[in-house]
């Protein structure tokens, strides 16, 4: 009855209302009922019954019942201590400190789960200096587990306790390297200030390093601390910062750029051109020209020239590729023939089909890549003929990529034949193709793919039928459920938007809780469909620990308009539902809720009682002051 009793040793829900709560303090009937019930359950068998009464229980009535918070610092059970050092940390009691650290140091204490919360309940100030404090015993095993939980946590507490950790303020050199490793593999948006400290406190290295992290952050974030080292003082970091900036699409960056392209370093400048290739623009191409005096010297410089100039549209171009064409070096031709089927499309289909057979392998791939990006209808034949003709894999794998940029049905009996081939790349590229048809022609070829032993090309095909068939695509999507990663769930929402509901309501029927997760937050972002699937889904499942999820969900979502079902799930089945409900109730805040959580105090399960009696007093503390009353004592205590 109890399997989700971890879930219930948190600290209570933080619940957003949808309206204020009402108004009420408790009686003294009701008090005493409360006081009694977590009196007892202090001495509760039930290790998660007997934490729940000493947090709630010691701050009470400070006088009387401060003692059990004391005696309950020397319990065996973890998570009891840790209630008792919760309950101290209420009743302003500085010997919750040493049992704190004690327990931070404790290699097998559930620190993430249940002692980060219990920290972050201290103002800043304190909460960093204890955790520093752990953090600088090199005898305390469990220092790797606090760094990845804070790593974890609220941009505003990684942020602070990782720069502590760093140079200036932090003077331990391993834990210095060690917090700087971990800021420059985050990947979060919000914790970027850690990315600006590293700029300005770092060495080269380092700044060289969290100019790449910075360049790796999604798309929008703020790049205004990389934006100021562009008029900096460090101008050996201008180019570096610009290439961050270009790749994040800020056209600002070029003035910065240019000056890499006459570096001589053949890195330097290959780097400089990808990064013109993110904001191209003509003052580019002038500054490139000299590149090209001798095109043979390094032909991957070349090719991005030329790209640079095919995506400015320079009229001067084709001659360029004209002569190459007339090369001794093949590389050139090649080039040649990909520019200029780029630049001429349809008018040079005919010579690219031509150059598919051509002896020199290089300008096969190029004529094959340019059909590609082409995608005409008239190269389905010609590439078919010569996927029947090739042997070398990478060729092969050319000529596929190139059919499945056709988005023509006629492609099906071409790619159809490949969707078992024994290259996964190629498996991949024809169910990519197959996808791009939209024709249902590709359906049947599509579930072949779907029993692919490269996730990868299963996750393609189940998309591709998801998005083609609405007919074929819930029973492919309800095989797929055993093995579909969250990401998947994900990717599917992003790609489909409103039509894939139906099949996140599937998701939910699934028990795999991972799948669960990635359903409810794909639902957050369909708002006109979430609130009849989840619905749906609660009343559906026997799922304890989904009900749970839904429950806060909704309780999330739509505030005090639940505490209807919140009462009704409190009273009957399930002990852990029941509980959840009991303490959503509570953390509503509303004084409505306050009868039948009574009632509840007379339940036979002692562990709903005193979660009752938790909600009752979470109800009372969220009153305005002057509204509340102290539970009394119990007569004879």
């Amino acid at each position: 009855m109890r399997t989700h009793r971890r879930f219930l040793t948190a600290l209570l829900f933080s619940v957003t209302t949808a309206a204020l709560p009402a108004h009420a303090e408790l009686d003294p009937e009701l008090s005493k009922r409360v006081y009694d019930t977590l009196e007892r359950g202090n001495r509760s068998g039930d290790r998660v019954t007997r934490a729940r009464a000493t947090e709630a229980f010691g701050p009470l009535d400070p006088a009387t019942t401060a003692p059990y918070a004391a005696d309950a610092l020397k319990d065996p059970v973890f998570e009891v201590r840790a209630a008792a050092i919760a309950a101290m940390i209420k009743l302003g009691d500085p010997r919750f400190e040493p049992a704190l650290v004690e327990e931070m140091k404790n290699a097998r204490a559930d620190f993430s789960g249940v002692l980060l919360p219990i920290l972050f309940a201290l103002p800043e100030k304190d909460a960093l200096r204890i955790a520093l404090a752990v953090m600088g015993d090199e005898k305390a095993p469990s220092r790797n587990a606090i760094l990845e939980a804070f790593s974890k946590a609220d941009a505003k507490w990684a942020i602070a306790f990782l720069k502590a950790l760093m140079p200036p303020a932090g003077k331990n050199p391993t834990l210095g390297e060690a917090a700087t490793a971990v800021s420059l593999s985050l990947r979060r948006t919000d914790t970027a200030l850690l990315l600006e400290h590293l700029l300005t406190t770092g060495t080269p290295d380092v700044k060289a390093r969290a100019l790449e992290a910075f360049s790796l952050l999604p798309k929008g974030a703020d790049l205004a601390p990389v934006r100021k080292l562009l008029k900096g003082k460090d101008k050996s970091l201008a180019g570096s910062v610009a290439e961050v900036l270009a790749r994040h699409g800020d056209k600002s960056a070029v003035p910065a750029l240019l000056p890499g392209l006459q570096s001589g370093d053949p890195k330097q400048v290959l780097r400089t051109l990808d990064a013109l290739l993110e904001v191209p623009d003509a003052s580019a191409v002038a500054a490139a020209e000299p590149l090209l005096k001798k095109p043979e010297e390094n032909i991957d410089v070349t090719r991005r020239v030329l790209e640079l100039r095919s995506r400015l549209g320079d009229a001067k171009l084709v001659d360029t590729l004209r002569a190459y064409r007339r090369s001794d070096d093949v590389r050139l031709q090649a080039l040649a023939v990909y520019f200029l089927g780029v630049h001429e499309k349809g008018k040079a289909l005919p010579d690219l089909h031509e150059s598919v057979f051509h002896g020199d392998a290089n300008v096969r791939l190029a004529a094959i890549e340019a059909i590609g990006r082409i995608g005409h209808h008239d190269s389905i034949a010609v590439l078919r003929r010569a996927i029947d003709a090739a042997s070398d894999p990478e060729l092969r794998k050319a000529l596929v990529n190139a059919v499945a940029e056709i988005k023509d049905k006629d492609i099906v009996p071409v790619l159809s034949f490949l969707i078992s081939d024994r290259d996964a790349d190629v498996r991949r590229a024809a169910i990519r193709g197959l996808a791009r048809t939209a024709s249902k022609d590709a359906v049947p070829t599509l579930k072949i793919g779907t029993q692919d032993s490269d996730v990868d090309a299963r996750s393609e095909a189940v998309q591709a039928i998801v998005a083609l068939d609405p007919v074929e695509g819930p029973g492919v999507y309800r095989m797929a459920l055993g093995w579909i990663v969250p990401e998947g769930v994900e990717a599917l929402t992003k790609a489909l938007g409103a039509t894939f509901a139906p099949y996140l309501d599937m998701t939910l029927t699934s028990t795999r809780p991972e799948l669960h997760d990635a359903a409810l937050k794909a639902l957050a972002t369909l708002p006109e469909k979430e609130d009849g699937i989840i619905a749906g889904a609660f009343d559906r499942t026997r799922d304890t620990g989904l009900k749970i999820k839904i429950l806060k969900r909704m309780v999330q979502k739509r505030g005090l308009v639940e505490l209807p079902r919140l009462e009704q799930v409190a009273k009957a089945g399930d002990g852990s539902l029941r509980a959840a409900a009991i303490q959503l109730a509570g953390g509503a805040g509303d004084a409505t809720a306050l009868p039948f959580l009574a009632a509840l105090l007379d339940d036979p399960d002692e562990f709903i009682r005193v979660t009752a009696a938790t909600a009752i007093l979470d109800v009372d503390s969220r009153q305005p002051q002057g509204k509340k009353k102290k539970p009394a004592k119990a007569k004879g205590r």
